[in-house]
């Protein structure tokens, strides 16, 4: 079996390499000859590896313990080399590390790698015309909105007062609305 590599770590053997290529589908209907492309999501690829690590090819089996337990802890995004294909854009979910007495220099461990998705942001310029409604010029980054208050010009003193008479005397049990009819 060729070389695996996690990011810059040489892998001495993979015993199983097991990728998870999945679609969501969703439980809508399709029309006949419809476009089934926004029915059909791509979900991220998983790549679960069973590994023997020593200290045979490159760096120590200690130098590998270490920089594997960094690329997990610092949540690095790496390119996994294995035997079927090379994986971008994935990151360690699980890191399992075995020490037992069967490998003297090094370690057994199992690996659960995930697939994030990258995303590229544009920004566009959108030329904004004339408002079909109004016959002008529809807002643009240029022109400003007032500010106000709507609390200062709508409501007089006196309706302020009668209002919040009645909300005290509704919360003390008083039902005398201020208005006096005799």
């Amino acid at each position: 079996m060729p070389w695996t590599y996690i990011d810059d770590v040489l892998v001495d053997a993979t015993t199983s390499e097991s990728p998870t290529f999945s679609n969501r589908v969703t439980d809508k209907p399709v029309e006949e000859g419809g476009s089934i492309a926004d029915h059909v999501e791509n979900q991220p690829t998983t790549l679960p590896l069973e590994c023997t690590i020593t200290g045979e090819e490159g760096a120590t089996a200690d130098e590998k313990y270490d920089r594997l337990l960094e690329i997990t802890q610092q949540k690095e995004v790496i390119e996994v080399v294995g035997a079927l294909q090379v994986y971008e854009n994935m990151v360690i979910e699980e890191f399992n590390p075995v020490k037992d007495s069967a490998i003297e220099n090094g370690f057994r461990c199992s690996i659960t790698l995930k697939q994030i998705r990258v995303v590229e942001q544009e920004t566009i310029q959108v030329e904004l015309g004339v408002d079909p409604v109004t016959g002008t010029q529809a807002q643009g980054d240029n022109s400003k909105t007032d500010i106000r208050d709507p609390g200062d010009d709508d409501v007089d003193e006196d309706t302020l007062s009668s209002i919040l008479s009645e909300i005290i005397g509704a919360a003390s049990g008083d039902n005398d609305s201020g208005d006096d009819e005799e």
